[in-house]
């Protein structure tokens, strides 16, 4: 493999690691804050602990997921320095924006061959194949629409569970849903390699190929080893950040300490 292969696969395996964290981490966020208002205006305790217990996983979460992003932003100058050199001042937001644009394309745009939209690229920035991989482009995109589709089905059913009362005793439905929990996962991972992909052979659109934002400075063999270290660290902090969320999960809400209660009122 060459460098711009190796350092391609290295950007995706810590992408697509850290961003199993983030979505995690927003969802938790938001339900942590809407349990914390439920026991602040209604004053119940079991709010209170489940805030406590779902507080603890997100801080858990945000520890391991803080550490994976750091690495992202090294990868930038060792691995893709030309880019930083190109964009770096400005690539932030944009980036932001150009993810957003991405996932949510112009439906009414017009549709076009592969081959003909090869043309028009060709005429535009010069001779050479513009086309990603159609193998990954065809199955990320129908693995994540066909997922969520299957996350909304399972949605809508304990929805229909809840409203009938019968939500505690589907047993059928309790073991699926314990297992779907991976889906938001894949969909997720598939999203990104649908758009990362589907970029290529841009770095920049219109105004970077890939292979001339990788470090020139930078050899095959030590991306190589940069890229089993990585492998190892973050193998080690799977581990560590599952030991913990998974023995945290075990010891449920438990009871609340006496020093733990609210504090009453005062009144006059």
């Amino acid at each position: 493999m060459s460098q711009l292969d190796l350092a391609r696969l290295q950007f995706a395996m810590t992408s697509i690691y850290h961003f199993l964290f983030v979505p995690v981490t927003i969802g938790l966020a938001l339900l942590t804050a809407l349990l914390q208002t439920a026991w602040y205006r209604g004053g119940q305790v079991a709010y209170l602990r489940l805030t406590r217990f779902f507080g603890t996983l997100l801080v858990i979460n945000v520890a391991v997921g803080v550490v994976t992003g750091l690495v992202q932003e090294f990868q930038f100058g060792m691995d893709w320095s030309g880019y930083s050199r190109t964009v770096g001042d400005v690539f932030g937001a944009p980036l932001a924006m150009e993810g957003l644009a991405a996932f949510f394309p112009d439906w009414n745009g017009q549709v076009l061959g592969l081959n003909e939209v090869n043309s028009q690229y060709q005429q535009a920035y010069g001779p050479g194949d513009h086309v990603p991989d159609v193998f990954i482009q065809y199955w990320a995109m129908r693995v994540m629409a066909y997922l969520a589709s299957l996350a909304l089905l399972l949605g809508l059913w304990g929805l229909w569970l809840l409203r009938r009362e019968r939500l505690t005793h589907a047993r059928w439905f309790l073991n699926t849903a314990v297992w779907a929990v991976v889906l938001p996962f894949l969909i997720n991972t598939s999203g990104w390699l649908l758009t990362e992909n589907g970029r290529q052979p841009w770095i920049v659109q219109g105004l970077q190929l890939t292979k001339n934002g990788v470090s020139s400075s930078v050899s095959t063999a030590e991306v190589a080893i940069s890229i089993v270290a990585f492998f190892l660290l973050y193998a080690a902090m799977a581990v560590i950040a599952a030991v913990l969320m998974t023995r945290h999960t075990r010891k449920g809400t438990g009871p609340l300490h006496q020093g733990d209660q609210p504090a009453p009122e005062m009144t006059y």
